[in-house]
């Protein structure tokens, strides 16, 4: 009977835990419903293929000394093992990352039903509006390091202000991790473990931690000196830069995502609620991390891709505020009771709105804080995560159809280098000098544009290095008059190539990969380009048959909606 009573309780205690499964499922299918890849992702993925069959950890095959334009060295190297193994590092690593994001989950649930007693209904609840937010869900997958970057910096806040009889070596471990998959990780690290001695509960225990940390870092240092002979990624040298107006832009990144998806700041308003419940020294802890990323961001200028990426790190620090702030609803009395149990569920609701492009705040606030400048309007973050949704699949494809009609060994110039760099074989000249070392003079001379494409510097900058080819797309046939007019832009040795586009990629109608190709002469240049004269296209053998053409995105039916509209204007 007793055994009964025991295998029943048993029972009912693991179906407590069932909301909390259910919230993994919906986080699992709302990842798989919005899964995607950024095209940043393909310029580690293709480090790691170079690193996987022994070319190196280099952009360029080559290239000496290589190039540093990554800033997540243990992604790489996972990718690398991808590789080495014969998977897809598109999909592995954004699974790897999406499993990263269940790690959180669990983690904060556990600190809700441990640390602050919650009922497990009301520890599950206190994780959605986390769990169904845009920037969440967006950067779980991505093929990028942000959610592996979020789960070692909260299992290093958990280690070092959560747990009193946490392994301080494990956490030291954690720590490293957290150095080894983002730049700027170290700096957290040392952070984490500085606030750690001003307000943490194990000052004096702290040096197995700050050993690693030293450690791990000193290490990659010095092989970042040996190998790729800098101090400082290259990145840095491309990207990060001050001043007063790049210090307003990144104000506008916070306050713009602050804006659009509303519940971190109202979970900043829930603060004060959350020492209340005897939490006070905890919730201090997390809110000065937050308010560091925040800061942070801004000291940057903010980053170009969709949903605060620089910001997500801290949505775990807010959950585990939230929980604090059910916590003190909890204890005061039968009114705090039934408010502990609205807030999640209309702060879930506030969250998801964004999916249904329903925005709390008005367009026309959130656009005063707009702060990609290369853009003449404003853009819903939703809408410009679309946008590089769509990018990265046309990028994709016009990086597979070049890689079908070029060599090893041949060069071009390129702008978005992921794709084209993982999906061809090419030497690729970086026209944002992500990946190729560029005077650093010349972001200081650069306008400031979109966060991180500060810098930018046209092919014809490359032309004393001859590149092989100095532009790359794909397009239509009907399309190739437009190319021509455009031929006086173009350097006089660089002329054309003309080549058909594999018709897996690109079964409909006949399209081209159209390929600016450096010739010995100027006359030879020339004569490519007649080839393409719109009165000699539908005859000449060559223009039809090979040659290289660049990639135009628009679908067969976008382009009859235009020319039924250019027949309609012609005849009014």
């Amino acid at each position: 009977m007793r055994n009964d009573s025991t295998h029943h309780r048993n029972f009912l205690a693991r179906l407590a835990h069932l909301p909390f499964v259910v919230l993994e499922m919906l986080y699992a299918y709302l990842c798989y419903a919005t899964f995607w890849v950024s095209d940043d992702a393909f310029i580690s993925f293709r480090y790691a293929k170079h690193l996987a069959r022994g070319d190196g950890l280099r952009f360029n095959v080559g290239e000496s000394p290589p190039v540093e334009g990554f800033t997540n060295f243990l992604w790489v190297i996972l990718a690398s093992l991808c590789e080495f193994l014969v998977l897809p590092p598109a999909l592995v690593m954004s699974l790897l990352s999406s499993l990263c994001g269940m790690c959180i989950l669990w983690r904060l649930y556990r600190i809700g039903l441990h640390h602050f007693r919650l009922l497990p209904l009301h520890a599950a609840f206190a994780l959605v509006p986390m769990a169904v937010m845009p920037p969440f869900i967006v950067w779980s997958t991505s093929g990028l390091e942000t959610m592996a970057f979020a789960l070692f910096l909260l299992l290093v806040f958990e280690g070092l202000f959560l747990e009193p009889r946490a392994n301080l070596w494990w956490v030291g471990s954690a720590g490293a991790l957290l150095c080894l998959t983002r730049g700027e990780g170290p700096a957290w690290a040392i952070c984490l473990g500085a606030l750690a001695l001003l307000l943490g509960p194990r000052r004096k225990e702290l040096c197995p931690y700050f050993l690693l940390i030293a450690a791990t870092t000193l290490s990659y240092l010095l092989f970042r000196v040996s190998y790729f002979e800098s101090w400082l990624p290259n990145t840095a040298h491309a990207k990060v830069q001050s001043g007063i107006e790049v210090w307003d832009r990144g104000a506008r990144y916070v306050v713009s995502f602050l804006l659009s998806f509303v519940t971190p700041a109202l979970l900043l308003l829930l603060t004060p609620i959350a020492c209340m419940g005897g939490h006070t020294q905890l919730i201090l802890r997390a809110t000065i991390v937050v308010v560091g990323f925040y800061l942070f961001a801004i000291l940057v200028g903010g980053d170009f891709m969709s949903a605060g990426r620089f910001l997500v790190p801290t949505l775990p620090l807010q959950a585990i505020v939230l929980a604090a702030a059910l916590d003190t609803f909890r204890k005061g009395g039968n009114i705090g009771r039934a408010v502990a149990w609205i807030v999640p569920p209309c702060l879930a609701a506030i969250s998801a709105l964004p999916w249904a492009d329903i925005m709390v705040v008005p367009k026309s606030v959130r656009a005063a804080f707009h702060f990609r400048w290369d853009r003449s309007g404003y853009i819903d973050e939703l809408a410009f995560w679309r946008f590089m949704q769509k990018n990265t699949r046309h990028w994709q494809l016009k990086a597979k159809a070049i890689g079908a009609v070029t060599e090893r060994g041949e060069s071009m110039v390129v702008g978005p280098i992921g794709n084209m760099g993982y999906f061809t074989e090419l030497f690729l000249y970086d026209c944002y000098g992500l990946t190729t070392k560029l005077d650093p003079r010349l972001l200081k001379e650069s306008p400031l544009r979109s966060p991180g494409h500060d810098l930018r510097v046209p092919p014809k900058y490359f032309l004393n290095r001859n590149p092989t080819y100095l532009e790359g797309r794909v397009t239509r046939a009907s399309r190739l008059g437009e190319l021509y007019e455009r031929r006086g832009r173009y350097p006089e040795r660089y002329g054309p190539v003309l080549r058909p586009a594999p018709r897996t990629l690109f079964p409909g109608g006949e399209t081209f990969v159209v390929l600016i190709k450096r010739f010995d002469t100027p006359t030879e240049a020339a004569a490519r380009w007649e080839a393409l004269a719109p009165q000699r296209t539908e005859h000449d053998p060559y223009a039809r048959g090979g040659g290289d053409i660049a990639v135009d995105a628009e679908t067969p039916t976008a382009e009859k909606k235009k020319a039924a509209k250019r027949r309609s204007s012609s005849q009014q």
